[in-house]
């Protein structure tokens, strides 16, 4: 949920598993649920984390497989 990490929080996390020895990092993309409780993140700030080349290259670089879940 983009509300509540960043994606310098998912870079840091990446580098975290990485040094422990992980071998394969999967990032969803976050899927609104209407709860009515909390309004839901932009289109814009579900997509900040997918779009982000540069992140997306920085974690696979750590990685033997790095998998982009979109759907």
């Amino acid at each position: 949920d983009p509300r509540v990490i960043t994606p310098d929080e998912v870079w840091m996390l990446a580098q975290k598993l990485a040094s422990k020895g992980v071998k394969t990092f999967a990032l969803q993309e976050y899927r609104p649920v209407n709860n009515g409780v909390y309004p839901e993140p932009t289109l814009e700030q579900i997509k900040a984390f997918y779009l982000d080349k540069k992140l997306k290259e920085k974690i696979s670089a750590l990685f033997e497989n790095f998998i982009l879940r979109t759907e």
